[in-house]
């Protein structure tokens, strides 16, 4: 093997191939000799639309064209292709935003913290007579600066970024010259985020208005919260003092600690549950089938029926040796059906007695009896139809009315499939599938890989956890660095905001914290006095972001599937091993507690003379 190639058109779950490149002369030698030849017929139009009415041409003609393989379009190329991008895509844009709101929280606590430092100048301000309004101008010319500076560094950074998070989409879709569009909404995007800043800043600083002289300058109230007594620590021989007092100081302006775990958590959770979530075997009924074992794919061809029938004496035998408890076959054909404005649309149809049991479906239930029929997500809205509606269902000279009895997801075949208990016997199969169950003592690989060398060419053997890496494998690992990018934004976050907040903490206490210095209080215990309030609000965070990830993180990641239209709607998080809910949290109150450590050392270089001569 040379070199790999991205090629979208031969995923298998779109079209039961696989390609090679091979050169001119091995072509020729091997051209007639093995396997069976197959003709690729491309057509290309000015308007994507009228790829479906081209193919319905196509199955109609009166000629009888060869169909024996799968119809490639646009829509399919695009499902598997770029969902790999649109799920890395979702995930930033996810960080995103909860960035937005991190950075909305840091600078309203910014913003009152210099505002505190100064409340003596402020004071002086307001008693000369400078209005709220010429106050407030001078906080927001110099935010308006910071954040034209930083949008335009950001601007600069994303444009720096680009290409290595579109590489993946220039590799497989090929490279294009930027457009003029995505420039201005790049501007657009930062003008946004500077608005929506601004105008926080601005509601924050409204304070300004709401205080007067004497709040200043006589009692001290200065812009932060009505001052509670705080009442004597009640001794406890259960608990050590410098608990009690690091968890009464726990309210006293930590909520954004608990915040920032809060998002974090909930930033790093989501990626990671939603990476579980597609590599278990339980996502296999978002792709249209049942949870099994072990999938087989009689594909099309050359001798289909002889080869389904040697499929099914293999199984039958290795049942009554008891390494397969049970099975069940699926036949799929390709008939017409007919939309709401009565025009033919090729469908797939998965037949068989047990034909659309054990997969989520949206709406419905699996069809019940000859009559009915259910629908992929994607098929019910391209024929504009609904569970309970009627569709008609055309092969050769026969037409029958059919009730849709569900809708589910799918994204094989293009995500436009249908399940049937009709069997369409007259009508030639395009492939079977067999859904086999193993004995729980048998799941061997080595036998599964000597079915794969008994059936020969033309099937397809594979465990379905192989099905689905195989399937969305380039997906799932893109999700997973996108994931990994997130822990590591998310520790960085951390990081960052937890020594801002600590330095502005110590700055705006000083004198308190220089008065436990000078009474003699060891180091040791004024940093666990400040390290314990941290750390018991950011358990909570954490906890609370958890909680949060398992309620709405599947919710939201279906809302943003819903929206794509990848024939996905509703996804449901699998559940992530134990070891994740313990490693996560831990990873990131590690860090929090050493950075609070950190942090701790300005007290040690504290000039307690100073303060207390102010």
């Amino acid at each position: 093997v040379a070199d790999y190639v991205y090629d979208g058109q031969m995923n298998s779950t779109l079209c039961s191939s696989t390609r090679f490149l091979i050169s001119e002369a091995d072509f020729h030698d091997l051209f007639g000799k093995v396997g069976e030849k197959e003709y690729l017929i491309e057509a290309y139009f000015e308007d994507p639309s009228m790829a479906a009415d081209y193919q319905s041409a196509y199955e109609q003609n009166e000629k009888d064209l060869p169909r024996d393989g799968q119809a490639v379009t646009y829509t399919m190329i695009f499902l598997l292709s770029a969902m790999t991008d649109i799920m890395t895509a979702m995930v930033f844009l996810l960080v995103g935003i909860l960035l937005i709101l991190i950075a909305v929280i840091c600078l309203r606590y910014t913003i009152l913290a210099r505002m505190e430092e100064d409340v003596e100048q402020i004071g002086t301000m307001k008693a000369m007579g400078i209005p709220g309004k010429g106050i407030k101008a001078l906080y927001l010319g110099e935010i308006r600066i910071l954040m034209g500076m930083g949008s335009a560094a950001g601007y600069v950074a994303a444009l720096g970024t680009v290409r290595l998070l579109t590489g993946h989409m220039s590799r497989t879709f090929g490279t294009h010259r930027p457009q003029g569009s995505m420039y201005i909404a790049a501007v657009g995007i930062c003008v946004l985020v500077y608005g929506i800043i601004l105008l926080f800043a601005g509601k924050v600083l409204g304070r300004l208005d709401q205080v007067t002289v004497t709040d200043l300058l006589v009692t001290e109230k200065g812009f932060g919260k009505t001052k509670m007594v705080r009442n004597g620590i009640h001794k406890s021989r259960y608990l050590p003092v410098n608990l009690l007092v690091g968890l009464h100081e726990a309210g006293n302006g930590y909520g954004i600690i608990f915040c920032l775990m809060l998002i974090v958590s909930f930033l790093v959770t989501v990626p990671y549950r939603m990476v579980h979530t597609m590599e278990d075997k339980e996502f296999a009924t978002y792709m249209g089938s049942p949870v099994c074992d072990v999938l087989i794919e009689v594909e099309q061809g050359e001798n289909l029926t002889e080869r389904k029938e040697r499929t099914e004496k293999l199984l039958a035998s290795e049942k009554e040796q008891e390494w397969v408890s049970d099975y069940r076959v699926l036949r799929r054909v390709r008939l017409q059906a007919e939309n709401q404005e009565g025009e033919l649309q090729g469908i797939h149809i998965d037949t068989g007695q047990e034909s659309g049991t054990g997969i989520r479906y949206l709406t419905g239930q699996a069809p019940q009896g000859e009559g009915e029929v259910a629908l992929s997500s994607l098929m019910a809205d391209q024929l504009g139809k609904k569970e309970g509606d009627f569709l008609s269902i055309l092969w050769g000279e026969n037409r029958q009315d059919f009730v849709i009895s569900g809708i589910y997801q799918d994204v094989t075949s293009g995500g436009k499939t249908a399940k049937a208990v009709h069997d369409f016997t007259d009508v030639q199969a395009e492939k079977y599938t067999f859904e086999v169950n193993l004995r729980k003592h048998s799941k061997s690989r080595e036998q599964v890989a000597t079915w794969r060398e008994m059936l020969g060419n033309g099937c397809t053997v594979e465990f379905m956890e192989d099905f689905i890496a195989q399937t969305l494998g380039g997906v799932t690992a893109q999700v997973r660095q996108a994931a990994m990018a997130a822990f590591f934004i998310g520790l960085g976050l951390i990081g960052m905001l937890v020594t801002l907040f600590l330095k502005l903490r110590i700055a705006r206490e000083g004198k308190m914290l220089a008065g436990k210095r000078a009474m003699g209080i060891p180091l040791g215990a004024v940093c666990r006095q400040e390290l314990y309030p941290v750390l018991f609000t950011g358990i909570l965070g954490t906890a609370a972001g958890l909680f949060l990830a398992g309620l709405l993180g599947d919710r939201i990641i279906s809302l943003l599937f819903g929206l794509l239209g990848l024939g996905i709607k509703q996804i449901t998080f699998a559940a992530m091993p134990l070891r994740m809910y313990v490693l996560l949290p831990m990873a990131l109150l590690a860090v929090l507690g050493l950075i609070t450590v950190a942090s701790c050392r300005q007290i040690r270089t504290m000039n307690i003379t100073t303060y207390f001569n102010e």
